[in-house]
């Protein structure tokens, strides 16, 4: 029973690191969504490794500012 659990989470963690490395590609594309959805996806498959967070946390600030500095650039434009 024991090894069971033992190869479940090896499964889990193997598959989280494999989305956190296709969220780290989508972020360096800067296609935030995805990388967003990869980095979420991998802290729901293996909740232990809190970096999954910050990098989620990371496409969600960067993404913010961006949006901030288009909308202020568009405003400027406008006047």
């Amino acid at each position: 029973m024991e090894e069971s659990q033992d190869e479940e989470e090896v499964k889990a963690k193997k598959e989280a690191e494999a989305e956190k490395k296709l969220g780290a590609e989508a972020y360096k594309k800067r296609d935030f969504e995805v990388a967003a959805t990869h980095f979420s996806k991998a802290w729901d498959v293996w909740p232990k490794d809190i970096t999954f967070l910050t990098n989620l946390g990371g496409t969600e600030n960067y993404s913010a500012i961006l949006s901030a500095g288009l909308t202020a650039y568009f405003r400027s434009c406008l006047f």
